[in-house]
């Protein structure tokens, strides 16, 4: 049986990864450059890889004027922030607790990043547990968080269903045991896709309970 729901944060709790992609799009050719998405996906759901910030200053035509960073922070917090909560995640956090199972968050982002959109979004009660990127537990594609996340819910990888949206979260998820649902969002990632075992464009597009199902079906299937 299904006793754990474990969430990712960025680009499954709040459209932070589209949002991310957009506005430093924008800075990017501001100052007549760029980045190809293959590049901006290396950064998703981890520690490392793409880093516009360095990008910007090799790349740039123009001198970066100083408080470009900020600037481009705080338009990306308003624009998550007017964005809201991802469609379908209320549903599925009410419907986990209905059941009975126990819910998380394992984010490769630090705490200080999602607890304040968690307590503003009104979710905090939502959650039993949260997981993040620590410098101690190895961040994702290491399928650590996941492992500890499923420890503080007394439950093994195998009772968990984890929802992701990156190569390198599922990958996670996938490597600590869970089933792993995969949503596509604005942005799917290729990747990701392909290794989930269920995707969905949005978690509003089946309840949960219909998802656990799916998975019992399909675990039965396998023997």
């Amino acid at each position: 049986m299904i006793r754990a729901l474990v969430f990712d944060f960025d680009g499954v709790l709040v459209d932070s990864e589209t949002t991310h992609l957009a506005v430093w799009r924008t800075a990017f050719q501001a100052h007549g450059c760029d980045f190809t998405e293959a590049e901006w996906r290396t950064c998703l759901g981890t520690i490392g890889g793409f880093d516009p910030v360095a990008s910007l200053r090799e790349r740039s035509r123009v001198p970066v004027a100083d408080g470009t960073e900020a600037r481009v922070h705080a338009e990306y917090e308003g624009l998550v922030r007017a964005r809201g909560l991802m469609p379908g995640v209320r549903d599925w956090l009410e419907a986990a607790r209905r059941a009975g199972i126990g819910t998380a968050i394992a984010s490769s982002s630090r705490r200080e990043w999602v607890l304040p959109w968690i307590e503003e979004f009104g979710l905090r009660d939502h959650f039993d547990h949260v997981a993040c990127y620590d410098g101690q537990i190895p961040a994702k594609p290491a399928p650590d968080l996941y492992l500890a996340a499923c420890t503080a819910l007394g439950a093994r990888p195998a009772e968990a269903v984890a929802v992701e949206d990156s190569s390198n979260g599922v990958a996670a998820a996938v490597a600590a045991g869970c089933f792993c649902v995969a949503v596509t969002g604005a942005a799917a990632d290729p990747l990701a896709v392909r290794r989930a075992d269920l995707v969905l464009p949005t978690l509003a597009a089946e309840p949960l309970d219909a998802v656990i199902a799916a998975v019992h079906r399909r675990r039965a299937a396998a023997g």
